[in-house]
């Protein structure tokens, strides 16, 4: 792409002459109809291209804005993999129900091998599968971008710089990213603070050697810092790194949570026991949040009590099964 002798020739080299491209481009119909009429957005997309290395038309053609966050389609998303300089191959297969991307990098002379995947289940626990669109028309391409997205996201971050894949982009519920009034909150007069959430509001991370039939609670967890049941938005603790997400309804935030529970559930890096352990930590660092769902949105928090107790149920009879 570089060695190309038409490299450059549309490409802008200062501010203005970006300002006149994209404003250029904006009045052509030959670029795709989110661009049409849109200087500012072409510019937004051209100066993205140039950070993960696609040249401008490739970026319009490849990348897309959804609820306020770029992302690129999975096919120039690979492409920008193949052609980094530590890509060592890939492999994509699709086994029964469950689609697989291995990829491998080499660093330093040695590969390192990265696989993921992403099931029929997942996409059902996502509530994507037999969703209206791709998903009922092309379930098994959907399955493969899953797969794909996080296992590039996972084994070349650097060559992405975060974006993330499109076809996982369109499965987020739109949000509502008009910014709120604070005059609005003033005005309503705020509902006492939930408490926090203890170790009964959803099964404990008990041992594995306990009795998973009855999920018996464990010790309540000290109280933390009110919370502000007005707050407009529903933030969410990553696992591992602790970064915090916002999700703009509980819905939203119940959908992720989900979304993450069932990787974590997948995740085949690490054993039953491991793999319980750390979706036991990952509820109990959201706890707040969920304590403030059992108030303000009860039946999703007695869904994700539910849900949460069955999957704790599965991995510890798989634990069994796989310690003998």
């Amino acid at each position: 792409m570089t060695n190309s002798p038409t490299a450059g020739m549309l490409t802008p080299t200062t501010f203005e002459g970006a300002v006149q491209f994209s404003e250029t481009l904006a009045s052509s119909s030959m670029v795709p109809k989110a661009f049409q009429g849109s200087p500012g957005d072409i510019l937004v997309a051209v100066q993205w291209g140039s950070e993960v290395g696609l040249p401008p038309l490739q970026a319009l053609q490849n990348i897309a804005v959804i609820n306020g966050k770029p992302s690129i389609y999975g096919d120039a998303l690979l492409a920008l993999v193949t052609a980094h300089p530590e890509y060592g191959g890939h492999e994509e297969e699709l086994e029964g129900e469950v689609a697989t991307c291995t990829i491998v990098r080499v660093v330093k002379g040695r590969d390192v091998t990265t696989a993921r995947s992403f099931s029929v289940g997942d996409a059902k626990r996502a509530n994507l599968f037999n969703k209206p669109g791709p998903w009922k028309q092309y379930p098994k391409r959907m399955l493969q971008m899953r797969a794909r997205g996080f296992a590039i996201r996972d084994a070349f971050p650097d060559a992405i710089k975060g974006v993330i894949i499109r076809e996982e982009a369109d499965d987020m519920e739109p949000k509502d990213i008009t910014p709120a009034n604070p005059l609005d909150a003033i005005a309503e007069e705020k509902s006492p603070a939930t408490d926090p959430a203890s170790e009964q509001s959803l099964v404990s991370d008990d041992p594995i050697d306990q009795n998973m039939g009855d999920l018996p609670p464990g010790e309540p967890v000290a109280p933390t810092e009110e919370m502000d049941p007005d707050a407009a938005v529903w933030e969410m603790i990553m696992p591992e790194d602790g970064r915090v997400e916002i999700c703009q309804t509980s819905e939203d935030w119940f959908h992720s949570f989900l979304e993450i529970m069932g990787m974590m559930s997948d995740d085949r890096e690490h054993d039953f026991v491991e793999r319980r352990h750390i979706i036991g930590e990952y509820k109990k660092s959201n706890d707040d949040t969920i304590a403030r769902m059992e108030d303000e949105a009860p039946e999703l928090h007695k869904d994700l009590k539910a849900r949460y107790s069955k999957m704790l149920k599965y991995l510890s009879a798989k634990a069994k099964e796989e310690n003998g």
